[in-house]
């Protein structure tokens, strides 16, 4: 008995039909109040729709760590906000002749920046330095200044290639094996500034490297700057960072060898902008490009290809203008709508076009033929738009904003891309006069709709062995919360922060807690340095050194025996060009009759030198190289050793700042011990540092909380879009062989996407992670389609009508926009699009492989149940 349809179907085929009906009548009307939308949406997206970078403002600020990272942000408007300058040079010295040049340019703008604060180039922390050291460390320091101070005093009074080599022949000649010992890196260190030197390379010996007993390849150093900001610029820091750059050409840094980069968050937003603006217009227009071609070949009608394309253009704009007034913003995962839109809206407009071909094959005059067609294909269309509706919106209810704002937006998109299919489409396919299209599936699809339903048991076996297997495998799928893999590796300010990452004194995650004074800080950090977790917890008191005065004494006890470094004579002449000559001749000589111990670095050293005696010209150019350093770095020691004891009242302001706010709240700084770069390590710390300090924010606290909520919001929302659509569906067709026949293939493509996401090495990751949830609303298009249409003729082969077609040719479609998302070379983007296309292809294996076996031959088939419900 054929079953009428419900109310509910009753209704939307009312709507659709009347919708098509009036358009038909009025197409030319139709067309003109599209384009007018067209442009009002344009406008006012291109005033009003901003683009937001940050990672952080995609979680709600209603989360107890956002809570925490606000208030610690509200405090120290540092942390959120420092621009990062590295300065990278081929040595020690040259890295901090060029900081220094730079930090000082910078601290004179107060226009540009309101802090600067450059902790290796600070007066009071150099002076200071020694108090820094352990008392056995600092013993230790004075015992090498002790053995050096010979060549150290004659240098300081002669600092020549004449004085260089009369005491290094001295130690040469001394015969003391722990004197030679000392000069080994420190021959090393020179043979190296020689040999560089000596290929047109840019060097300087850092003398305050072989003052600690160093190597010379700390070439890092990094200035911190609290940026002017101009929140009317889509880069509000572009001023700060291009004085940066432009003062680094000016003092011609490139030129000595030196490598200015820039980071922090204003650099990375600002690159991250750059990114996304460049990828998405490029991977847009790819997007379009491959789904028109399909179009064209898969509809087989140029009219019809241009019709659907300009239901994506009026469809973007709408919905780049429904954007704006829902959101006001674009973040860095909605700003994939306009892929996301053109992938899937073009589905309703596939299956209408097919369907009402159908209809004028059959003999009905083009706008007849659209109405019928909108009456039998209505339910399945609103169904399939509101399915992929509720697997958008899934995410509302979560606190992940960045996906909320997504499927907000892309849930307009379809709400609009299929009003437009109901009136822009069938008008603009009246004006145009497009012929109906041929929809044949071909003798291949008939075969293999027969062979599967032949076959059916040992497909549907074979589907939920895989499926079992699939199921098993995801357990293994993994979670990355890291936002750094969702940016672009190439830009510079990722690049600069994989640079500071890899120096081992920085410490990519940290965690900071915001007490009310220093005294409660300094208690809580007592108690968290006892973590095996942690490294240190630093606080403004831990900037004043303990046991001062046994360090002091040790520093008076080394002042009376460091006397010729304290006060060093006048010093000697420039020497001739001949007297360095001779000086590095007798060097060679030297070097060459080295001890054993130290025959590798003295033939490096007498091989680099004996470059330049054959050019006698360039002799002052090494002689600036190995001891240009050398007053800069005795003054630094001279401080040092003169330094007095101090307290908390002494400490500079500018580091003082970072530890103390305005209102007398005090900071702890908690720095793990192990690289948290591991995610299972960063998991250990935080749950260690929020166990001790239950309000700690920061990085790693933010990385890891942030991970469990995107992880909670995406079971939510999966369970959520499932059940939605499952409700739907059967609301629809109402009756539960039918809807588990369409919802199977779904629950399969879920399973074995996550399956071959795990066998090939895909993490979800905060961009990602929304593929579940919409392929679910998605998914169920293509299956409940077949369903649908096998519902309408029973008693026919699934493969002799237009449906299949037009299942296929959406596929494509989408296939095709997906993959041009995969292709960006930004990571976040590129992982959505490639998991999406994945999922896609799981849904079209699970759609036309085990449905036609599921639903077997027309004979064996559903019962008659008349038209769609």
């Amino acid at each position: 008995m054929l079953q009428s349809p419900g109310f509910l179907s009753r209704g939307l085929i009312a709507i659709s039909a009347g919708l098509v009906a009036w358009s038909c009548r009025r197409p030319l009307i139709t067309l003109l109040l599209a384009l007018v939308l067209t442009a009002a949406s344009l406008g006012g997206a291109y005033k009003h729709l901003r683009l937001d970078t940050s990672t952080e403002d995609m979680l709600s600020p209603e989360l107890p760590f956002r809570q925490a990272l606000i208030q610690l942000r509200s405090a120290f408007p540092n942390l959120g906000q420092t621009l990062v300058v590295v300065v990278k040079g081929p040595g020690a010295a040259l890295a901090d002749r060029a900081a220094e040049q730079l930090s000082s340019w910078m601290s004179a703008r107060p226009d540009l920046y309101a802090d600067v604060f450059y902790p290796e180039g600070d007066p009071f922390l150099r002076e200071h330095g020694l108090l820094y050291l352990s008392p056995d460390a600092l013993a230790g320091q004075i015992d090498r200044l002790a053995a050096a101070q010979g060549l150290l005093a004659t240098l300081a009074e002669e600092p020549s290639l004449v004085g260089l080599s009369s005491v290094l022949l001295l130690a040469l000649n001394s015969g003391e094996a722990e004197q030679l010992e000392d000069l080994e890196p420190v021959l090393e260190q020179m043979a190296r500034t020689g040999e560089a030197l000596a290929a047109g390379k840019p060097a300087l010996l850092s003398w305050q490297q072989v003052i600690e007993g160093e190597s010379d390849s700390d070439s890092l150093r990094i200035i911190l700057a609290l940026p002017a900001l101009d929140y009317a610029s889509l880069a509000p820091a572009k001023a700060a960072m291009e004085g940066v750059q432009k003062t680094a050409r000016a003092l011609n840094l490139e030129a000595q060898g030196i490598e200015v980069l820039l980071t922090g968050k204003p650099a990375l937003r600002a690159d991250e902008l750059r990114s996304i603006r460049t990828n998405i217009a490029g991977i847009g227009l790819l997007s379009f490009a491959l789904v028109a071609l399909i179009l064209w070949r898969g509809l087989g009608s140029i009219r019809a290809a241009v019709s659907v394309g300009l239901l994506l253009v009026v469809g973007l704009a709408l919905t780049a203008g429904f954007a704006t007034l829902a959101v006001g913003r674009l973040n860095l995962l909605s700003v994939a709508f306009a892929v996301l839109f053109i992938g899937l809206s073009v589905d309703y407009a596939i299956h209408s076009l097919l369907r009402s071909s159908e209809f004028r094959l059959a003999g009905l005059p083009q706008a007849e033929a659209a109405v019928a067609g909108a009456r039998v294909q209505a339910p399945a269309l609103w169904l399939c738009a509101i399915s992929s509706i509720v697997a958008f919106l899934a995410f509302l209810p979560t606190d992940y904003l960045g996906l909320a704002e997504l499927g907000l937006i892309s849930a307009g998109g379809i709400a609009i891309a299929l009003f437009l299919c109901f009136t822009l489409l069938p008008a603009t396919l009246l004006l145009l006069r497009t012929p109906p299209l041929n929809f044949a599936a071909g003798a291949l699809a008939a075969r293999l709709e027969s062979s599967l339903a032949d076959r059916r048991r040992a497909v549907l076996v074979l589907a939920a062995l895989l499926a079992l297997a699939a199921g098993v495998a995801i357990t293994n799928l993994r979670f990355d919360n890291d936002p750094l893999s969702l940016r672009d590796p190439d830009s510079p300010s990722v690049q600069a922060l994989v640079e500071v990452m890899s120096d081992p004194r920085a410490v990519p995650y940290r965690a900071e807690v915001l007490l009310p004074d220093l005294a409660q800080a300094e208690a809580v950090a007592e108690a968290l340095r006892a973590l095996p977790e942690v490294d240190s917890a630093v606080t403004l008191q831990s900037f004043v050194p303990k046991d001062q005065d046994e360090k002091l004494a040790q520093l008076g006890d080394a002042s009376f025996l460091l006397a010729p470094l304290l006060f060093t004579g006048p010093a000697a002449s420039e020497p001739t060009a001949e007297e360095r000559q001779a000086a590095v001749a007798a060097l060679i000589a030297g070097l060459r009759t080295a001890p054993e111990q130290l025959v590798g670095p003295a033939s490096g050293l007498a091989a680099a030198l004996a470059i330049f005696l054959q050019s006698p010209d360039q002799l002052p150019a090494l002689e600036t190289a190995l001891i240009g350093d050398l007053p800069s770095a005795l003054d630094t020691l001279r401080a040092a050793l003169n330094a007095g004891p101090f307290g908390l009242q002494d400490l500079p302001q500018n580091l003082a700042s970072r530890y103390i706010a305005a209102d007398g709240q005090a900071l702890v700084e908690i720095r793990p011990l192990e690289d948290l770069r591991d995610p299972a390590l960063r998991e250990d710390f935080v749950e260690a540092v929020l166990a001790v300090a239950p309000t700690a924010g920061g990085d790693a606290v933010t990385l890891v909380a942030a991970g469990q909520t995107v992880i909670e919001a995406f079971a939510t929302a999966s369970l959520l879009a499932f059940g939605l659509v499952a409700l739907l569906v059967f609301l629809v067709l109402r009756r539960l062989d039918d809807s588990f026949a369409a919802l199977l293939p779904l629950v399969l493509a879920a399973l074995y996407c996550g399956g071959l996401a795990v066998a090939f090495g895909v993490e979800l990751n905060f961009a990602n992670v929304i593929v579940l949830p919409l392929l679910f609303g998605l998914g169920i298009d293509s299956g409940l389609h077949l369903v649908a249409r096998r519902r309408e003729a029973p008693d026919k082969p699934l493969m002799e009508n237009a449906t299949p077609r037009a299942v296929l040719v959406s596929a494509l479609t989408t296939l095709a926009s997906f993959g041009a998302l995969s292709l960006s070379n930004h990571p976040g983007t590129a992982s959505m699009g490639q998991l999406l296309l994945l999922a896609l292809a799981c849904v079209l294996a699970a759609v036309f492989l085990v449905l036609p076996a599921l639903i077997g031959r027309p004979s064996s088939s559903l019962a008659a149940r008349g038209p769609e419900s």
